[in-house]
């Protein structure tokens, strides 16, 4: 029995669970990953504050790790459950079940081990495969924001032109004071460029301070910078400028409230969705004799589900009632389950093919920063050159992807590669 425990937790294609408990189990652990989202905030608030809301980011964020955290645990008591206490016992190391889920688990970047696909050195190199990848069909938008750049740069240019003929006027005025006899007091720039660049270099070193501060509540300031959020939803209150009572995400730092979606959007959000949807969840369906292929196709359908809970926050929030509201809401939420599974069957191959959740991780970083692409030039592609050249783009960056995708061979060594 230990043989085949050593064996189903190093990749052998040996299953550990009955066939339907996989899929079972994935769907437990993300409905859990689910509520907890919600089961940070108080009952009386978890609808009636934005999700955007700086409170309820700050508990989002502390709740998505708890649970990122908690899943892998969750999964080694399964693996022990699941053979007898003798054959666990020996098989209960950290390596091979944090190999089998993908997650870098050797602690020393140097050596044989780190480059191992469980090693740091083989993750990193396997998020810069799967980041580098999925800037690929971001192809069109890429291309678009260049041609914006060069009309902004025009823009620039015309506006430098104008300005200086603007100083050219005003030196020529000057002068013919000057001969006239008037007397002429310019106002001088007594900024010097060294002071200009060191204040620059203080405000955006401060700036990644509050950044980086931003999940903690530390170092913002107490005075209200502009009215945010919905007002309501009861909770403690707060005393705004004008005196009256209000919840604390009434009023508050439209920057803290940026710097908290940024830490949602591109930190916590994408590295504890990877752990639990694509780590344990294709580790169970894994563990329980499903191949390769049906893993990376049905375990996405788990990470599309658990985008269905917006729905709800919707449904339910300030905008209830509204007429036409239920159909706009479903139409949302097929399309957003539609994409993020079509994503998760992408990061299900580079999870497979690289042996890394480091892969998904990064991939899923990159496209949350880009979001999703503009596809509006191809309704048109010949009413401008640059819809043209952007349409090709969207096209050939897409087409390019899935090529790219197809042709990534896969690491012999990766936990997936034997089942």
């Amino acid at each position: 029995m230990h043989a085949t425990v050593t064996a189903v937790l190093s990749g052998h294609p040996a299953p550990l669970l009955a066939r339907w408990a996989g899929p079972a189990l994935a769907t437990a652990l993300g409905a859990a990953y689910v509520a907890a989202l919600y089961a940070a905030s108080p009952p009386h608030e978890r609808f009636a504050l934005s999700r955007d809301a700086p409170t309820t980011i700050r508990r989002r964020l502390r709740a998505a790790t708890a649970a990122a955290a908690a899943a892998p645990a969750a999964l080694a008591a399964v693996a022990t459950a699941s053979v007898p206490a003798s054959a666990a016992a020996s098989a209960s190391t950290a390596a091979p079940l944090l190999r089998l889920l993908a997650l870098p688990w050797w602690p020393w970047p140097f050596g044989a081990a780190a480059a191992a696909p469980g090693g740091l050195r083989g993750a990193a190199a396997a998020a810069a495969v799967g980041a580098a990848l999925a800037v690929v069909p971001f192809a069109g938008t890429l291309v678009d924001e260049a041609f914006e750049a060069v009309e902004r740069w025009r823009w620039r240019r015309r506006l430098r032109q104008h300005r200086l003929q603007q100083q050219q006027q005003q030196q020529k005025l000057l002068a013919e004071r000057r001969n006239d006899g008037d007397s002429v007091n310019p106002v001088a720039d007594t900024t010097a460029a060294g002071d200009a660049s060191a204040g620059w270099l203080r405000a955006r070193a401060a700036e990644a301070w509050r950044v980086a501060c931003a999940p903690f509540g530390w170092w913002w300031p107490s005075t209200t910078a502009a009215a945010y959020g919905h007002g309501g939803g009861g909770g403690d209150g707060g005393d705004s400028p004008d005196g009256a009572h209000h919840h604390p995400d009434a009023y508050t730092n439209v920057e803290e409230q940026q710097a908290l979606v940024w830490w949602r959007t591109l930190v916590v959000g994408p590295l504890t969705e990877e752990v639990v949807f694509r780590g344990c969840s294709m580790a169970l369906f894994a563990w329980s004799g499903w191949s390769v292929r049906a893993t990376v196709l049905l375990s996405p359908l788990v990470f599309g589900a658990a985008h269905v809970h917006h729905a709800a926050e919707t449904l339910r929030g300030p905008r209830r009632g509204e007429p036409g509201l239920v159909q706009e809401v479903a139409a949302r939420t097929a399309f957003q389950f539609a994409y993020t599974t079509l994503f998760g069957w992408a990061a299900g191959v580079l999870v497979a093919r690289t042996g890394h959740v480091a892969a998904a991780a990064a991939a899923h970083v990159v496209c949350n920063a880009f979001g999703f692409p503009d596809l509006s030039a191809l309704a048109a592609p010949r009413a401008s050159v640059r819809n043209a050249v952007t349409s090709v783009a969207h096209v050939a960056g897409l087409a390019g992807f899935v090529a790219l995708l197809t042709w990534l061979p896969p690491d012999t060594r990766s936990s997936y590669y034997h089942f």
